[in-house]
């Protein structure tokens, strides 16, 4: 076998491998996709976890339903603050990624 045999056998090897690869990258995919329904609850549950995030934010800031109510106010936020502890959102978002699974 001479050297231009042996480059055009690699090429062509590897171009065999890559069109193999791609197919089968294709393949799983193509019958690994996400229902319709399970898209509509994640996105339902990504909005959920948006929202409840943003009512933590405007409650420990103060920038939001609980403004302007003196004392009662920063013991309120304190309180939603204890009540909503971080255990919360992971737990959400575990939910959120077995849906995805």
């Amino acid at each position: 076998m001479n050297r231009s045999a042996f480059i055009v056998l690699t090429a062509i090897v590897l171009i065999l491998a890559f069109g193999l690869g791609w197919v089968s990258h294709w393949l799983v995919h193509r019958f690994t996709r996400v229902a319709g329904g399970d898209m509509d609850e994640l996105d339902r549950m990504a909005r959920e976890l948006h929202e409840a995030e943003e009512l933590r934010d405007q409650a420990l800031d103060g920038d939001g339903v609980f403004e302007g109510h003196g004392r009662r106010s920063k013991t309120l936020r304190f309180k939603i603050h204890q009540d909503f502890k971080i255990q919360d959102l992971k737990a959400l978002g575990k939910e959120f990624m077995s849906v995805v699974d």
